[in-house]
C-alpha cells in the first residue's frame, strides 16, 4: 500500500461501526503510519459518525425493548381479562340453583343459588366499570361559593340561620347531587 492509498471507505466503515481505536484499526489493517489515517479521520468526521451510529443503535435497542415490554403487557392484560371473564361467568353460574353429583359416591345433592346482596351488586358494577376504563367513584360538592368581598359580620344572625336552614332543606351536606347508575346501599360510604 504505497503512497498511502488505503481503502478509506472500508477503514471508515470498520471504525464507525466498530469499537476499536484508530491505532488498533491501523494495526489490524497492516497500516504502519496511523497518523495519516488519524488526520484523514479527523477531516472526515469519523468520530462524530461513530457517535451518530451508536445513537441510532441505542434508539433501535430501546424501541425493541419497548416493543417487547408492550407485547408482554398486552399478553398479561389479555390473560387477566380471560381469568376475570371465567371468574365472572363462574359467579353468574353460582346464582342459579343446581344439582351436584359427587364423582366418588354418585350421590346427588341440591346446591342453592348464591345470595347476592346490594353491596355485592354495587361492587360487581364498580369492577365492570373499572375493566371498561370508566371511573369507579364520583364526588360532588354541594355548598355556596361566593366571590368578591363579602363581610358576613354585619349580617343579622337570623338571616344566616335562614340561609343554613334553606340549604339543609334543599339537600346540602345530605346526599350527592344528580343521579347515579349505581344502586344506593345502606351504610357509610367508602372512599377509594
Amino acid at each position: 500500500m504505497s503512497g498511502h492509498r488505503w481503502d478509506y471507505e472500508d477503514l471508515e466503515r470498520q471504525f464507525v461501526h466498530g469499537t476499536m481505536s484508530l491505532r488498533a484499526l491501523c494495526r489490524d489493517n497492516g497500516i504502519k503510519s496511523w497518523s495519516t489515517v488519524t488526520a484523514y479521520a479527523q477531516r472526515h468526521g469519523w468520530l462524530l459518525k461513530r457517535e451518530e451510529a451508536e445513537e441510532v443503535a441505542r434508539k433501535h435497542e430501546n424501541q425493541a425493548v419497548a416493543q417487547r415490554r408492550a407485547m408482554t403487557m398486552v399478553k398479561a392484560l389479555d390473560d387477566a381479562v380471560g381469568i376475570g371473564s371465567k371468574a365472572m361467568w363462574a359467579f353468574f353460574d353460582s346464582l342459579e340453583p343446581r344439582w351436584f353429583t359427587d364423582p366418588e359416591s354418585g350421590e346427588r345433592s341440591f346446591v342453592p343459588p348464591q345470595q347476592v346482596t346490594p353491596r355485592d351488586f354495587v361492587e360487581i358494577v364498580r369492577q365492570l366499570a373499572l375493566m371498561d376504563g370508566q371511573p369507579t367513584s364520583r364526588e360532588a360538592h354541594l355548598g355556596i361559593t361566593m366571590n368578591g368581598e363579602f363581610d358576613t359580620r354585619n349580617l343579622p344572625m337570623e338571616f344566616l340561620r335562614e340561609v343554613a336552614a334553606l340549604a339543609r332543606e334543599r339537600g346540602a351536606n345530605t346526599e350527592s347531587g344528580g343521579s347515579s347508575p349505581l344502586p344506593r346501599i345502606e351504610g357509610a360510604r367508602q372512599v377509594n
